[in-house]
């Protein structure tokens, strides 16, 4: 891997590592905000104008995360097996569809639960987590597969993979879904760690399975 490349995977990663703390910022925010709406509105707990801006910055900080799965994408780390490939891909279109469902709730602050576009966006939402979920999971699966990273990091993708899944029931709940926010954002943010501390890999990789 050239200079300019682990360079690139570092920068990913310190994003990375940056839009998990402003998570956990955000979920430790909105668990303990005083409601000013009703619980029934889309902006709830906040008021449709605190609503656009958290929107906004929820918005980047799913950019962010975004930021350090393509990194995770080009470090090599995870192999190039047809089930790593499918993985990432799997991964960054959910990733992606995330950012855009989030920004949608921008203009949804003066609606209902129940209003169509609200419940358009939960739906894209609820699609893209499954999609990061299966394509984290098979990823991580060919990073333990493949030793590039040794250590603790390699369980990070896999890891990020089944915190997805748990965010996915936490969010099915209102009562803990700013928990699930925040322990998704702990598991990003290693996971931008990791890309920070070793961009590249850290033991002799072993050789890949043949392509499935």
């Amino acid at each position: 891997m050239t200079a300019a490349r682990i360079d690139q995977v570092r920068t990913g990663g310190l994003i990375c590592v940056t839009a998990g703390l402003v998570g956990v910022a955000i979920a430790l925010v909105n668990e303990y905000t005083v409601p000013t709406v009703l619980p029934g509105a889309t902006s709830y707990p906040l008021s449709p104008v605190a609503f656009v801006w958290f929107e906004l910055l929820l918005t980047l900080f799913h950019v962010g995360v975004l930021a350090g799965v393509l990194a995770l994408a080009i470090s090599g780390v995870v192999g190039r097996s047809r089930n790593a490939r499918l993985g990432m891909s799997l991964a960054l279109l959910g990733f992606a569809l995330q950012i855009l469902a989030e920004f949608g709730y921008v203009f949804a602050g003066t609606t209902t639960v129940d209003h169509w576009w609200p419940t358009t966006l939960s739906t894209l939402f609820a699609l893209s987590s499954i999609l990061i979920a299966v394509g984290m999971i098979l990823a991580g699966i060919e990073t333990i597969r493949t030793g590039a990273w040794g250590g603790w990091r390699q369980y990070v993708p896999v890891g990020v993979g089944a915190m997805t899944v748990l965010l996915i029931v936490l969010l099915l709940n209102d009562s803990t879904r700013y928990w699930g926010l925040g322990l998704w954002s702990v598991a990003v943010g290693t996971l931008g760690l990791a890309l920070v501390t070793k961009p590249v890999a850290v033991t002799a990789a072993r050789p890949a399975a043949a392509a499935r």
